[in-house]
């Protein structure tokens, strides 16, 4: 897990959120995603799971039914409460991403971005 000490810069490189796959996000599981704050160190919250959505049954492929929802955690003290961040992913990149607080659980803060 990183120390969250790293900053974001408009010089990255950005990726589009649609281009992502469930795959890329099961490749990064534990690993840190870097969340900008108004403070002055970003948030770093770990991928704990790749979930497939409920929501998606029957509806074919070419219609969005490869929907899913990422699980992420991290501190309970620093915490993000909802809104399209640019996220820093595990290799680098910058996607922008909506991000929603689940609330505590278990002594960390729990969010969840979703890929309909």
């Amino acid at each position: 897990m990183t120390d969250g000490s790293q900053t974001l810069s408009p010089a990255e490189e950005t990726v589009d959120p649609g281009s992502l796959t469930r795959q890329d996000f099961e490749a990064w599981i534990d690993q840190d995603f870097i969340i900008p704050t108004d403070q002055m160190d970003p948030l770093a919250l770990t991928l704990r799971a790749v979930v497939e959505s409920p929501y998606n049954k029957g509806r074919p492929r070419a219609q969005g039914g490869e929907g899913y929802y990422l699980e992420l955690s991290g501190p309970a003290d620093r915490y993000f409460i909802q809104d399209t961040a640019p996220i820093r992913l595990p290799d680098g990149r910058v996607c922008p991403l909506f991000i929603t607080n689940n609330g505590p659980r278990d002594g960390q803060m729990h969010y969840q971005i979703i890929f309909n």
